[in-house]
Formats: C-alpha cells, sequence, structure tokens
C-alpha cells in the first residue's frame, strides 16, 4: 500500500510538472477525476445520472473499479464505476433508471456517510451503508443479487429487531474480507440503545462479537466484558480477525472506558491491555502528593 501511494503522489507530481497547474484544475466541479500516467481521466464520462456532487471512496486493489456517492436529480446514490461500463447506480438494479423501493431497490433515501463502505481485492463486492427511507442499512452488494441487507437475515423484506435480525437501527460499516464474504462493522438496537460490533457471512447473518456464547445475552464477564457498546476498525484479510475498541459498564471488569480488542471466534473479544488475561487492569499506584483542583484554577491544593 505505502508503494502505491507513493507512486501516485509521483505520478500527480510529474503530471503537474508537464501539464501545469491550471491542467489540473480544468474538469468540472462536479466530476471525479484521475490522473494516469499523464492524462486527465473523466471517471463520469457516460454516466449520465450523475448530475450533481460526487465522491470516490473505494477502490479495487488493481484500480479498476471505483466506488462512492453521487447526486441524481434528488439525492445521493452509491455508485461503481469500471472504464467499460461508466458510473453504474447500484441502487437500480435492473437498470431501468427508476428505483422502486422494493427488493433489491430499497435504497430510495438520501445516502449518508457514503465514505462507510468497503470493497473486496477485486471491486466485485461492495459493503457499506444506505437508507431505506427509515434507518441507515449495512448491506452487501454483487452484481448477482444487488443490495442485500445485512439485517434482513431471513430474507423477507422486514427486520424483527430480535435474534439475528437484531439490527433494527441504523449501521455502518468498517471492514471486508479479501474475497467479500466476511463484513465487519457495528450497529444499533433501537431496543436496548446499544451500539454493537458484529462479523456477518451469508451463513451466520450479523454476529455479536460480544456474546461470546452465541445465547443473546452480554454477561459483562470475561470475554463477555464488552456490555455497553463495541466498533471495529478493521479485519484481516481471510475475515478471521476482526480489531476495534469497546466499552463495558461501569461496573464491569475494565470499567467503562474504552478498550482496545482482538476478536476471533476461538477466544472472543480479548482486551488487548489486559495481558495476563485476568479480567481486570492495574492501576497505577500513586505514591506522594497529588494535585487537585484548588478554590480557583489559579490556586492548586496538595491532596494525601
Amino acid at each position: 500500500m505505502p508503494n502505491r501511494i507513493h507512486a501516485q503522489k509521483a505520478r500527480l507530481s510529474v503530471t503537474a510538472a508537464l501539464l501545469g497547474a491550471t491542467a489540473l484544475t480544468s474538469l468540472p466541479s462536479a466530476s471525479v477525476a484521475e490522473i494516469v500516467y499523464g492524462e486527465m481521466v473523466d471517471l463520469t464520462f457516460g454516466s449520465e445520472w450523475v448530475v450533481g456532487d460526487s465522491a470516490a471512496n473505494a477502490v479495487s486493489n488493481g484500480g479498476l473499479v471505483v466506488f462512492g456517492g453521487a447526486y441524481d436529480l434528488s439525492v445521493r446514490r452509491i455508485f461503481r464505476w469500471t472504464e467499460e461500463t461508466g458510473m453504474e447506480n447500484l441502487a437500480d438494479f435492473n437498470g431501468d433508471g427508476t428505483i422502486s423501493g422494493l427488493g433489491n431497490e430499497w435504497a430510495t433515501a438520501d445516502t449518508r456517510y457514503v465514505y462507510y463502505m468497503r470493497t473486496n481485492s477485486d471491486g466485485s463486492i461492495l459493503a457499506g451503508t444506505a437508507s431505506d427511507g427509515d434507518q441507515l442499512r449495512g448491506y452487501i452488494w454483487a452484481g448477482e443479487t444487488g443490495m442485500v441487507k445485512l439485517a434482513d437475515f431471513n430474507g423477507d423484506g422486514t427486520i424483527s429487531g430480535t435474534g439475528l435480525e437484531w439490527n433494527n437501527g441504523t449501521a455502518f460499516i468498517e471492514g471486508i474480507s479479501d474475497d467479500g464474504s466476511v463484513v465487519t462493522g457495528w450497529g444499533y438496537n433501537t431496543l436496548t440503545s446499544r451500539a454493537q460490533a458484529f462479523r456477518w457471512t451469508a451463513e451466520t447473518g450479523m454476529v455479536i462479537l460480544a456474546d461470546f456464547n452465541g445465547d443473546g445475552t452480554i454477561s459483562g464477564t470475561g470475554a463477555e466484558w464488552a456490555t455497553f457498546q463495541g466498533r471495529p476498525a478493521d479485519i484481516s484479510g481471510d475475515g478471521s480477525v476482526v480489531v476495534g475498541s469497546a466499552k463495558g459498564s461501569a461496573e464491569g471488569p475494565y470499567s467503562n472506558r474504552d478498550q482496545s480488542f482482538r476478536w476471533t471466534a476461538e477466544t472472543g473479544m480479548m482486551n488487548l491491555a489486559d495481558f495476563n488475561g485476568d479480567g481486570k487492569l492495574v492501576e497505577p499506584a500513586r505514591s506522594g502528593p497529588r494535585i487537585t483542583a484548588g478554590p480557583t484554577p489559579y490556586q492548586p491544593t496538595a491532596q494525601w
């Protein structure tokens, strides 16, 4: 990744020197553009549904597939771009230019937070967040299936709020495996008002990482310490490891401070700060006086 970034910067610098600063700003403001070997490439070419601002947010490893958000005549939509297809509106599954609101064309409303999207290595699968007019839903997209809601495990078009369909509130995507079969992120349950870290596969649905034994409750002890909230930050290439931060209750083993975690199916959520695994963190010993606030901000008082 660093080598690719350096190469891109070098290409930009060389192109700027060759073409001059004015050439780099000559594209329309609503365009998504890339400089490739000295040529300006307008990624919106041939995709006339984009009439407002657009921004690219994810790219495949080879750089041939780009995902992002763009405005049509009314709201922001999710797009996928290739040189052959131009900017495809992913909400328009059948490609007829309309979005019915039914089946795989459920993403009818303005999609905020389009930067919560992740693509797999070859750009064939995208996971992200889109709005159905009620909530921001986590989804996974493939060309054959269109946009499928992660929380709708049984595929009946409704989300019960219980069991594997616990995520009846908003959801945000933070990572996807290289092959696109595993997705991680965090979502809300409106009944509990808790944000839970999850790992999704088509076989398992949205599994809450803090519910280690899978009984539908989070005990607050052992591998189920994260009773309050969790937020993944990344996932390994094979999807077997999730890392992020989580928080338990004030009465729990780690208080209610954000704690770094590493999750696997075998271990559950391991608190990285708990080196010996005894379920508690050592408070630093205090020796000598410590300074606390006095009568005014300018009059500290020594306290033993």
